[in-house]
């Protein structure tokens, strides 16, 4: 959308705000847990899992997700609306890391 305007690529910074935010502690577990909760929004599974205000998966699978929405939409900056001071710290310790 920046080119469009005439601007380069970085001149937008795109953000989001997670606002549901489901670790899980194994791909099979986000799969059952995606399914569950995919019927209360009126998405597929798969939609569930990239949808702008959701943030779910193991550690990995968060951090593909992340990666895929800077990718595909330019996404680069994410407010996470945690439960809990574990949540902060497992997704500081679990899902920081390993993005860049």
């Amino acid at each position: 959308e920046s080119e469009k305007a005439g601007r380069g690529r970085d001149a937008v910074t795109y953000a989001t705000t997670i606002f549901n935010y489901l670790p899980t502690p194994s791909p099979a577990a986000t799969k059952k847990r995606a399914e569950g909760m995919a019927g209360v929004f009126g998405l597929t599974a798969e939609e569930y899992l990239h949808h702008p205000s959701v943030l779910a998966g193991t550690p990995e699978e968060m951090r593909d997700e992340l990666r895929r929405r800077h990718e595909l939409h330019g996404l680069d900056l994410v407010a996470v609306a945690f439960a809990s001071a574990e949540q902060v710290s497992g997704f500081a310790d679990g899902v920081m890391p390993g993005l860049s």
